[in-house]
Formats: structure tokens, C-alpha cells, sequence
């Protein structure tokens, strides 16, 4: 059950006031408490809720309009009645201007407090609703505005029914372009994606809560993005339209493949130079953790993460130069000294490798520096360099001695010795001997290797055939090493065999290192491929000689070129012939960016941007990489931008209003040339300048802070000011509304001023015409109206306690006098000229003016269309009579037609009853003619009154049905 509905009657007659309470308090559903003077009702609403204030107009203290004022500080939105006696067309006029919700004029009789329960319980409801859908419309307006979010409103069937504007400067369309249109069928979606756009929508439409995403790196789309379609549903659960919402997360996208290439070519740099990188901030873990690359982890022998701390690092570092490492690093991170030095590390049990490790101050922290360094491994080059000097070594001995580093061993009769060199001791880490017993030297021999070696031994000593071995052994010193030993036996000899034994442990790690080097950049050949491939781009890359030597996935799509083709095909076919010569010269360089069509497959082009550059082949040289980025929306974007541009200028040079923009600090950004001519008379130079250069002091204060409460509320204001201009002061209307960036934060304002200086003026003249009936009124409307109210709701609820015949008859006289009245005062203020004139149309006031009179089975015919200038609450006056005339003379199914004036402007009224004489058609616009018992003889005196006032001629004649027909003539169309 819906709350009751609270409300506060003041009145100045407490007779009337509780009887209006009684007869709303008896419908069940309203509360009612009640006041006899405005500041009583300001006191209770302090004190208590209310949905809704009636208030009388005349009261002692403040009349009903001051009264609603006050109310209005504290309650701008609650609904307020003006329900009086007063029933003057100022009085009506003024709470309309004011913003009062309804205004009822006491008639006499029960029915008013049904009308008056009506009226409040609308009005109520209204309330009520339109809070909740302002909350609605608030929370939708929050989306649909944001810049940062594309939103579209379709039908459920798919149509496009609203677009905000994020979502067209997006895809570079007006509204035009897509309102109406099925959404799969705007310019918005890849090529291609028609079927999935239609299965989103359909699936929405079923009711489902739909998330799509459209990547541009996988389509020809120029955008990214993520989103969702919504069903939305009526009060009856039925889904009556889709919201289309998304973001754009293209540079997202863009950022992560760039940060991803930029990360793969950092890893292949220290993959392919053995580098790796580190750095070291004493603001991060006070010093004690480095950031390393993954080349740093690879070096290492580590898993690549994140921070690492340095203590485990040095575990790493070689002992005998971990002291130096720390050192180094001591005086780097707290004197900011730099380092270069060479150290050796320890990856994995058996492995020792050399790096170089270089470090420098980046910046100071506190009294600490941070650093950053690098690590390249040097272990091939140790090697190299050793294995420089083991040959300097063997050179030299071998001239000394002539035997350097070899062996001789005498077969002539067991036991065999063998002769060494000192460097063969050297190798096997074991002090000289005189001799070397081929036991003694097998002994050395890894175990894995031994029965070959022997076997292979045997076989040299018995058939004396020179050979080659590759072995491994362990040295006196408990190491492994490769050997590879050359002999042979002399011609002139056959109880000797001699041969050479080199040390080749480091050879056979570097070709490790090269298979695994191999393995790696093969993997990465594959890994830069699908990168490629992956990437909307068209990518390929020139030989020497300018033709196609590798090519992504994307310049086959959209050259539509069969592979074969491309291979080896000249870089300048994928242009046009007039193009060839500038992107010659472009590969010749290797270094251009150029903007140019790309010859798509269909026979068309494409414009593409081009950036060309060098790249270092490994084997052969220079060759030439291009990567090409369709540009097309963004040309579309750049000429759109530039014809709203030239719009809004015509518009500023052209508009008869004074539109401006200025910024946060009250500069003129933008002005229209009617504000240059009327405010500076013709000024140029007003561009940033402000009102402080533009008006007097006082003005350019108070045009100042409604700048700043349109910026500082972000709401929009609407002012009458008089400000001076170069005709002198006049009178403006200014609408100023902020102006927001794409985060949603005030930049400035935009305003508009219209010159309203005539209408104000009019206006005044009127009002001091209107002040002369203004005491007739009141007597009328206050002093009898009341009484005679507050009897006929007496006499109603004495026919309710106790029903006798003489009440009818009273009822019939009150209700008469009730009437003299009421014709009475419309009759004195028909009367005043009409200055609230207005465009009104004309269909639709006739329908109201029916809709107000007691018909019965009286028909209406309407054959009117357009509108009228007429002051709208007259105009439906004067049909409500000549309508009431037509029913009480013409009978309860009289037919009522309303039509235009053949051949002039004006309307007619007629019907099929008796009609009226010729002789007494001027007479019945007299007051107080009527040939009805229940005329009051003012209706018609009131029709002519209301044309008179519109300056319009009203006059009666014969309907071709033989009733009586009234012409309107003097009418201005509204065109």
C-alpha cells in the first residue's frame, strides 16, 4: 500500500480549510493539517513532512504567491496548489511565471475538493516520479556522457536509435549516419564482423548480458575495444531496447604489443651479446635488492623475476673475486665511484664463466647513489686469449726443444716409458717425471672414456698406424679436461711413437655454447615470425638489391598476394607507378617516413604511412625494413574535425544572438560578431580580454561571480541582467552552461545572450494596465467566493446526515449565484489586452476546451491544423463557451464542428441546432442575454470580450445544417 500522502492547507477561513480537510480525509488516502496564516504553515513544514502545501491567495500577513517564496528556499521541488478565491488573470498569470505546481480557482460546490484531491494526488505522484526518474536519468546520463565511454540505444531488433557523441567522434560518423541503421550495418565494426555484431545483439534481445571485444591488431578496425550490449526492460519485464556500451582501449592494446616488441628486442640484444643489465636503487629495499634484466638471470643460470636480492647475487660470484665485487660496489652505491673490472662467476658446480662487469651513478638518494650497470660475458674471449698463449707457449718451447708439448714413447721392449714435455706435465696438472708408463698415463683417462682409449692405444703400439683420439681426463688436481692427441710413428723408425697432445676443454665448451647459441636464434627466428604475423601492420624486408626477402601475414591480406609471389618480387610493385621513383629513393636511403596509397588486392588503394629503415643482416649486410599503418580513418578524422570547424564559424558570424566562451580566468576565448559589434562596439582585439576591460566595475563583478557558480557547481544559470552596450543599456536574457574536458573537469563557460530589452519593457506597461481590476477582483473573489463556499460544503453534508427537499432548491440557488460570479469576473478580465500571447495549436486547444465542458452525447468535429499566436488560456475559454452555448441550446446530441475560414485567416464554430434568428444574432453578444433558464447571459459577451482583447473580429451566422455558426476572423497564423 503506497504511503499516505501528507498535507498542509492554509487558509485564512479555518471554516473552508477544515472543510476541504474533511472532504480529502475522507478519500482514506491524504492526512491532512491545516493553518490559518503562511507563517503557522512555515512552522509546521520546519517541524513535520509534507508531500504537498495548499495555500489561499488574500491572507493578512503575506498573500498565497509571497507565501509559496518562502516555501520554495527550503523546498524547491515540493508541490504547491494555490487554490483561491481570488481567481484574477494576474493572480493565475504570476503563479505560472513563479512556478507554482497548479493553480485552482474555488467554484463553489463538493465537486472542487474532488478536482482539489485530483490535483493533489497528481501532483504528488509527479513528484514521486519524477525523482525516481531523475535518479534514473541521472545514472544514464552519467554513461552516456562520459567521454571516456561509447554508448548506443537500439531497438530491440537492432536499429540504432541514439549514439552519444564519444561514440561518434570515435568512429568519425555523424548521428545521421547510423540513427536508424542495424548496427551491424554502421561504419563502426571491422570487415567481416556483420555476423558477430547481429549473433551480439540477438543474444541481447534474448535476454542475455552480452561482453564482446574487437581487437584492430586482428582486423582491419582502426580502434580497439571492450564492451557490452544490455536488454532493457519495461515495468511488464519486457525487453523494449539494448544498450550498446564500450571503451576504447586501443592505446592499451598498442602500449602492450610496443612494450612487448620493445622487451623482445631488449631480450635478443642480451641474448645474442650475452649482456645483461641491472640496477640497484637505495630508495628500494635501502640497497640491498636489485632490479636485474633477464639477460642478467641468464648469465647467471638463474629463473628470470622480478627484484633480486645482491647477497644472493654475490653467492654466484666466483670466491676469489668476491671481496673485489663487494668492494666495487660498496664505493659505487656510497661514494657514487664507478667501476669496469673482470670477474668470474660461478652459474652452476661445474662451470666457471667470465664477465665484465661495468657500473655507474645514476643519481644521488639521500646519501646514497643509485646505479645502474651492465655484464657481458667474456669467457670466449678468455679462452681465446688463453688459448693465445698456450700456443705462444707450445711455439716457443717447441723451438727450444723442438718438442713442445708432445710425447715420445719407446716400444722397442716392455715395459714402454713415455718422454714428456714440460707442458704436457702442465696439462695434467702432475709434477715432471723422468718417465710415463702408458699405465700411468691410461690412469688419468675419464672413466667414461677409457676402454676406447686403450683399445685404441693397443692397436697403435701393435700396428704402429698413426690416429687421432678425443678423450676427457681427470688431471692430478682432480679436474676434467678434453685432450685431443695426435700420433704417429717416424719412417726411419719403427721402435718410437711420437705425437702432440692439445688441451681442447675450452674448444669443446665454445662449441656448445655455438650449438646452443644456434638453437636459441633459431628459436627466436621463429618467435620474431609470429610476432609479425600477429600484427596488423604490413611488414617486409628488402635484400641488397631491393627485392622481398621476408614479409608478415598482413602484407599477403591486403595485397592479396599468393606467397610464391611475393618472394623475391621488387619492394616498389606494392605502389603506384607514379609513386615508384619517391619510394625508390626512400629504400636507397634508408630512412624516410612517407605517406603514400598501398595497392590492395582488389584493385584499389589504401593511403598507408611508411616508416623505412636500416637493419644489419649478419651475414650478408644492410637491408632494408618498411612497416606500413593504414591511415584512412584518421584522414577521415582530420577532414570531419575540419568541417565542424568552418560550421561553428559560420555560425558565430552569422547567429543574431551574443554567444561567447571564456576560460577559467574570465578570458574571451570566443566571441560571435553580433558580440562584437553590440557589446565592443566592433572591437577586434577582444580575444583575451575580460569583463573587467569590457564593463563598468560593477557590472564585470556581478557578470563574474555567476562565471564562477557556473564553474564551481557545474551548473548551468539563466539570468535578466541589464548590462551597457554601444547603443547604451539594455536588457539580456543569459543562458552561461559549463564547458567540460574529456575527464569530465570545467574548462571554462559558454554563454548566450539574447536582447530582451522591448519585451521588458511591454511587459511593464501591461502589468500597471492590469493593476486597475485588481480590487474588484478581491471583493469578488475573497469576500463573497469564501462564504458562498463554505455553504455549499455545509449544505452537502446536510444532505449527507439528513436529506430534505428544500436543500435541492438551495443547491440550485447557491449554485447560481455561483455561476453570476464566476461569468462575472471572467467578463471584467477578458476585457485587459492580452501581452502573454504565444504559440498555441489550434487542434489542441480545442480539444482541451471539449474536454472541459459537460457534453454529454454531444459529438465534436475537428478539421483545423496549424497554429495560432493567441494567449493560450483565453483562447481555450473562448471555445469552452461558444462549446457550452452550442450544447445547451443545441441539445444533449448536438454535433459541433471547428474548422478554418475559407480564404482568410480565422476559424469557425458551429452545430446543427435551431440556430439563431438573424434579427438577435447582434444581441446575444450583449451582457446578460440568454434565452436559457440556466444562462447567466455573459458566455457569449465573454467570447467577443477574449476577441476583442486579440484584436480579432467575432461574428455569428447560419451552419449549413441550419444551427448557428460563429466565425473568428483577424487571426495571425504562427508559421
Amino acid at each position: 500500500m503506497a504511503d499516505p500522502i501528507r498535507v498542509l492547507h492554509v487558509d485564512d477561513a479555518p471554516d473552508f480549510a477544515d472543510t476541504a480537510a474533511a472532504f480529502l480525509e475522507s478519500a482514506g488516502e491524504f492526512s491532512v493539517v491545516t493553518a490559518t496564516t503562511p507563517g503557522d504553515g512555515l512552522r509546521i513544514l520546519e517541524q513535520s513532512p509534507v508531500d504537498c502545501v495548499i495555500s489561499d491567495y488574500d491572507m493578512p500577513d503575506r498573500d498565497g504567491l509571497e507565501f509559496f517564496r518562502s516555501v520554495r528556499e527550503d523546498h524547491p521541488d515540493l508541490p504547491f496548489i494555490l487554490f483561491t478565491g481570488k481567481g484574477s488573470e494576474e493572480v493565475a498569470s504570476e503563479a505560472i511565471t513563479v512556478g507554482v505546481t497548479e493553480y485552482l480557482q474555488k467554484d463553489g460546490g463538493t465537486d472542487q475538493y474532488t478536482i482539489l484531491a485530483n490535483r493533489v494526488r497528481n501532483a504528488v505522484e509527479r513528484r514521486r516520479a519524477r525523482r525516481e526518474r531523475e535518479r534514473s536519468e541521472r545514472r544514464f546520463e552519467a554513461v552516456f556522457e562520459d567521454p571516456q565511454t561509447l554508448v548506443a540505444v537500439l531497438d530491440p531488433d537492432g536499429t540504432v536509435r541514439q549514439v552519444n557523441q564519444t561514440a561518434l567522434d570515435m568512429a568519425g560518423v555523424s548521428s545521421d549516419e547510423v540513427t536508424g541503421t542495424p548496427l551491424w550495418n554502421t561504419p563502426c565494426w571491422p570487415t567481416g564482423s556483420e555476423a558477430d555484431v547481429r549473433e551480439w545483439v540477438a543474444r541481447a534481445a534474448d535476454g542475455e548480458y552480452v561482453e564482446f571485444d574487437v581487437d584492430h591488431t586482428e582486423s582491419d578496425a582502426d580502434y580497439s575495444l571492450h564492451g557490452f550490449v544490455r536488454p532493457v526492460r519495461d515495468d511488464n519485464d519486457e525487453i523494449v531496447s539494448l544498450v550498446v556500451s564500450g571503451r576504447n582501449v586501443t592505446e592499451r592494446v598498442e602500449r602492450e604489443q610496443e612494450l612487448e616488441r620493445t622487451r623482445n628486442l631488449l631480450a635478443q640484444t642480451e641474448e645474442l651479446a650475452s649482456v645483461g643489465g641491472w640496477e640497484i636503487d637505495p630508495s628500494d629495499g635501502g640497497g640491498s635488492v636489485g632490479r636485474p634484466t633477464d639477460g642478467f638471470y641468464r648469465l647467471h643460470g638463474l629463473e628470470p623475476g622480478g627484484q633480486l636480492p645482491v647477497d644472493r647475487a654475490m653467492e654466484i660470484v666466483h670466491p676469489a673475486d668476491r671481496d673485489r665485487v663487494e668492494s666495487s660496489l660498496t664505493r659505487l652505491l656510497e661514494r657514487g665511484e664507478p667501476f669496469d673490472i673482470e670477474v668470474r662467476i660461478a652459474p652452476a658446480a661445474d662451470e666457471t664463466r667470465w664477465l665484465r662487469s661495468i657500473g655507474v651513478p645514476v643519481e644521488s638518494v639521500g646519501d646514497r647513489y643509485k646505479c645502474r650497470g651492465a655484464m657481458v660475458d667474456i669467457t670466449d674471449q678468455k679462452a681465446q686469449k688463453a688459448e693465445l698463449q698456450r700456443k705462444t707457449d707450445l711455439l716457443r718451447h717447441t723451438q727450444e726443444i723442438a718438442d713442445v708439448g708432445g710425447w715420445e714413447l719407446d716400444i722397442a721392449e716392455a715395459p714402454y716409458e713415455a718422454t714428456w714435455t714440460d707442458q704436457l706435465f702442465e696439462i695434467f696438472e702432475i709434477p715432471p717425471q723422468d718417465a710415463m708408463t702408458p699405465d700411468e698415463v691410461l690412469g688419468f683417462v675419464h672413466p667414461d672414456d677409457y676402454e676406447r682409449v686403450v683399445a685404441e692405444t693397443d692397436r697403435l703400439i701393435d700396428e704402429g698406424e698413426g690416429l687421432t683420439q678425443e678423450y676427457r681426463i681427470e688431471t692430478g688436481e682432480g679436474n676434467e679436461r678434453w685432450l685431443r692427441v695426435i700420433s704417429e710413428r717416424p719412417d726411419d723408425r719403427d721402435d718410437i711413437v711420437r705425437g702432440a697432445t692439445l688441451d681442447i676443454t675450452e674448444q669443446k665448451r665454445t662449441t656448445q655454447a655455438l650449438r646452443e647459441r644456434e638453437r636459441t636464434l633459431s628459436q627466436y627466428k621463429e618467435f620474431t615470425d609470429d610476432i609479425l604475423d600477429a600484427v596488423d601492420d604490413v611488414f617486409f624486408l628488402l635484400d641488397e638489391n631491393g627485392r622481398v626477402r621476408r614479409w608478415n601475414e598482413s602484407l599477403e591480406r591486403v595485397t592479396d598476394r599468393d606467397p610464391a609471389d611475393l618472394s623475391s618480387i621488387d619492394g616498389v610493385a606494392f605502389f603506384r607507378p607514379e609513386d615508384r621513383e619517391t619510394v625508390a629513393d626512400a629504400f636507397r636511403t634508408g630512412d624516410a617516413r612517407m605517406e603514400l596509397p598501398l595497392a590492395t588486392g582488389d584493385g584499389e588503394t589504401a593511403p598507408y604511412e611508411f616508416v623505412v629503415d636500416r637493419v644489419e643482416h649478419p651475414e650478408v649486410g644492410e637491408w632494408v625494413a618498411a612497416i606500413g599503418r593504414d591511415i584512412s580513418a584518421r584522414r577521415e578524422r582530420e577532414a570531419e574535425l575540419a568541417r565542424t570547424n568552418r560550421q561553428l564559424q559560420s555560425v558565430l558570424e552569422t547567429t543574431p544572438a551574443l554567444v561567447f566562451v571564456k576560460d577559467l580566468d574570465g578570458r574571451y576565448q570566443v566571441i560571435s560578431e553580433q558580440f562584437r559589434e553590440v557589446i565592443a562596439g566592433g572591437m577586434d582585439d577582444v580575444i583575451g580580454k575580460t569583463d573587467e576591460d569590457l564593463f563598468p566595475e560593477s557590472v564585470a563583478q556581478r557578470i563574474r561571480a555567476d562565471d564562477r557558480a557556473v564553474i564551481e557547481t557545474g551548473d548551468p544559470i539563466e539570468r535578466e541582467e541589464e548590462a551597457p552596450t554601444a547603443d547604451g543599456s539594455r536588457m539580456f536574457l543569459t543562458l552561461k552552461s559549463p564547458i567540460y574536458d574529456e575527464d569530465g573537469t570545467v574548462t571554462g563557460i559558454c554563454g548566450v545572450a539574447t536582447d530582451i530589452t522591448e519585451r521588458v519593457e511591454y511587459k511593464q506597461h501591461v502589468e500597471r494596465q492590469r493593476e486597475r481590476l485588481e480590487e474588484f477582483a478581491s471583493i469578488v473573489s475573497h469576500d463573497l467566493r469564501n462564504p458562498l463556499d463554505v455553504a455549499q460544503a455545509r449544505l452537502k453534508l446536510a444532505q449527507d446526515d439528513a436529506p430534505n427537499g428544500h436543500h435541492e432548491t438551495i443547491e440550485r440557488s447557491l449554485r447560481r449565484m455561483q455561476e453570476l460570479i464566476d461569468d462575472l469576473l471572467t467578463l471584467a478580465r477578458q476585457g485587459e489586452g492580452v501581452t502573454d500571447v504565444t504559440s498555441v495549436a489550434l487542434a489542441d486547444a480545442v480539444e482541451q476546451g471539449w474536454r472541459n465542458v459537460k457534453t454529454d452525447d454531444a459529438h465534436l468535429e475537428v478539421a483545423v491544423d496549424g497554429s495560432i499566436t493567441a494567449d493560450p488560456t483565453r483562447l481555450q475559454q473562448l471555445f469552452e463557451n461558444l462549446f457550452r452555448n452550442s450544447v445547451v441550446h443545441g441539445g444533449d446530441d448536438v454535433t459541433v464542428a471547428v474548422g478554418e475560414l475559407d480564404g482568410e485567416s480565422g476559424f469557425y464554430v458551429e452545430d446543427d441546432g435551431p440556430g439563431i434568428p438573424e434579427s438577435k444574432r447582434e444581441a446575444v453578444f450583449e451582457s446578460g442575454y440568454s434565452t436559457s433558464e440556466s444562462g447567466t447571459g455573459f458566455g457569449l459577451a465573454i467570447v467577443r470580450e477574449i476577441a476583442e482583447a486579440h484584436d480579432w473580429d467575432v461574428a455569428v451566422t447560419e451552419s449549413a445544417e441550419g444551427g448557428a455558426c460563429f466565425e473568428v476572423r483577424g487571426v495571425d497564423a504562427d508559421d
